[in-house]
C-alpha cells in the first residue's frame, strides 16, 4: 500500500518499497482500495508516474531525477526523414 513511511505501508509516493533500494511496486498492489470493476487506468498512470522519477540509462545516478524535458527532446527512433 502506497504510505508516506514503513510502518502505514509498503511503498511510498513513487512507489519505491521502503527499505529496499532501485525495488519498485508498479502494480494493482500499491492500490490501497478497489477503484472500481476495471483499474487498467489507474494502474498504469501509477506506474507512468513511479517511471517518470526513474532516470533514463546514461542520465547520471540511481535514484536521480529523471531529467523529463530532456526526454521529450529527444529524436524518435521511429521519425523518417
Amino acid at each position: 500500500m502506497i504510505a508516506p513511511d514503513p510502518s502505514q505501508g509498503v511503498v511510498d509516493a513513487r512507489q519505491r518499497v521502503f527499505g529496499y533500494e532501485n525495488l519498485l511496486v508498479c502494480d494493482g498492489s500499491a492500490i490501497p482500495a478497489n477503484v472500481g470493476v476495471n483499474p487498467s487506468l489507474t494502474i498504469t498512470a501509477l506506474v507512468e508516474h513511479a517511471m517518470s522519477h526513474v532516470p533514463a540509462a546514461g542520465d547520471g545516478a540511481a535514484g536521480a531525477e529523471a531529467p523529463s524535458a530532456r526526454r521529450a527532446a529527444a529524436p524518435s527512433a521511429t521519425a523518417t526523414a
